[in-house]
């Protein structure tokens, strides 16, 4: 449900390189990690990305009570929510 990002990223979703076979994932060309959306993973999907033994890189929605909004997620938001709702980064 919340999630800490450990190093915030300048770059913007669009900024990134999608993948033809997984819209929600891009790739970034600084870091060359893979970028995963969290607003597009179910809770399951988010939880085991997560939980890897390994550096996470994810967009993600934080809504004003700190949680973190996933796709199956029973409140809505705008399929294109202000840039400033939205926080790509490493998580912790």
């Amino acid at each position: 449900d919340r999630l800490e990002i450990a190093s915030p990223c300048p770059l913007t979703w669009d900024s990134l390189t999608p993948r033809p076979d997984d819209p929600r994932v891009r790739d970034c060309g600084q870091c060359q990690h893979a970028v995963y959306d969290l607003r597009e993973l179910t809770r399951a999907e988010a939880a085991e990305l997560v939980s890897r033994d390994e550096r996470v890189c994810v967009r993600l929605y934080r809504r004003e009570d700190g949680s973190v909004m996933t796709r199956d997620c029973p409140s809505s938001f705008p399929v294109e929510a202000p840039d400033d709702m939205i926080t790509l980064g490493m998580l912790a």
